[in-house]
């Protein structure tokens, strides 16, 4: 696969490494920016909710550096290893990273990104699982009982910003359900990959007018 291919970074225990979702949410934001681009002459903000390794914001960064680059994680070490990775590949990057749970690190008067996108933790699990791991690598997959808790959480505070498009991952073998309910927002699905006993599914949300 070209972006297993393109290039690597460093890693750590406690830091969800590049995988199968990794590669397919980073093509697809790439086809997608490359699209928009062409048709809509983007020249604004990017924001990655759960910036792990920075493997994706370095890809997106290395094709569309005239951008503007915000993460967050709320792991500091992913907040620190990003920061490393970002610095080899790009020295003088215009990014910024913050330690913060979801969007909470910004004031939604004066950040208004035009592309959100989330790698969320997706796998199903006990809620006791979700809630009480000491692990910070569980914490990274840990999705709770229906397997969206995270995805919830990220669109409950959503709406507080303005943004023209949010991206997001999941699983088939989720209760995908509980997306659909934010009427506030107008959830698509966008493409699916197949891998190992389930599919990966990326939806967008853009607000409703």
């Amino acid at each position: 696969m070209k972006w297993r291919e393109k290039f690597s970074v460093r890693s750590k225990p406690e830091v969800y490494p590049p995988s199968e979702d990794t590669w397919f949410l980073t093509e697809f934001l790439s086809d997608f920016l490359s699209r928009y681009k062409i048709e809509k002459g983007l020249s604004g903000i990017i924001c990655e909710v759960g910036i792990g390794t920075g493997y994706i914001l370095i890809c997106l960064y290395l094709a569309y550096p005239y951008l503007r680059f915000f993460g967050t994680d709320i792991s500091p070490m992913a907040v620190s290893l990003s920061i490393e990775n970002i610095k080899e590949w790009i020295p003088d990057s215009n990014a910024y990273f913050c330690c913060a749970r979801y969007l909470d690190c910004f004031n939604p008067q004066n950040f208004s990104p035009d592309i959100i996108y989330f790698n969320p933790p997706y796998v199903r699990t006990s809620f006791d699982e979700y809630i009480q791991s000491d692990s910070p690598i569980v914490r990274t997959w840990a999705g709770g009982p229906s397997g969206v808790i995270p995805v919830t959480k990220f669109l409950d505070g959503l709406h507080r910003f303005k943004f023209k498009y949010a991206f997001f991952l999941s699983s088939s073998l989720n209760d995908n359900s509980d997306i659909m309910r934010y009427t506030q927002f107008h959830i698509v699905e966008m493409a699916r990959k197949k891998i190992e006993g389930e599919q990966l599914i990326c939806y967008q949300a853009t607000p409703r007018s």
